[in-house]
């Protein structure tokens, strides 16, 4: 460790992770994007901005967090297929039994927590057609 590392780590303690792309955050914590949907939650800027478009896209609709064979991907109620949160688009291929449990988890964390009955609700209703 360096010694700017040092002075760093003493100003502002252990670095800490986005919650979506495992990034490190700045640690000055106002550079961050504060998240939407997590409480009390800080993400890196990039899944930030990730966050806002998935609500113009949603447009108030139900969502969740749910494990595909790839990774971690939103998935909308009533809206054919999924977003990738991450995995195959984001860059890096994450475990399926591991994006299970960061699925479960960020679900969880949500300002209206998504219980298993309700994300296999919406996950359902994004694999049938919708008219």
């Amino acid at each position: 460790m360096t010694s700017e590392d040092k002075l760093l780590k003493a100003i502002f303690g252990d670095p800490k992770f986005c919650p979506y792309c495992g990034d490190m955050l700045n640690p000055i914590e106002v550079r961050n994007a504060l998240s939407r949907w997590l409480k009390d939650t800080y993400l890196c800027s990039k899944c930030g901005e990730f966050e806002a478009y998935v609500d113009m896209y949603r447009q108030g609709a139900k969502f969740c967090f749910t494990a595909t064979i790839c990774g971690v991907g939103i998935a909308v109620e009533n809206r054919a297929g999924y977003i990738p949160l991450a995995g195959e688009k984001r860059g890096r291929l994450i475990p399926y039994d591991d994006a299970i449990k960061v699925s479960d988890e960020l679900n969880s964390r949500l300002r209206e927590p998504v219980n298993q009955e309700k994300q296999w609700a919406i996950v359902a209703s994004s694999m049938r057609e919708v008219k």
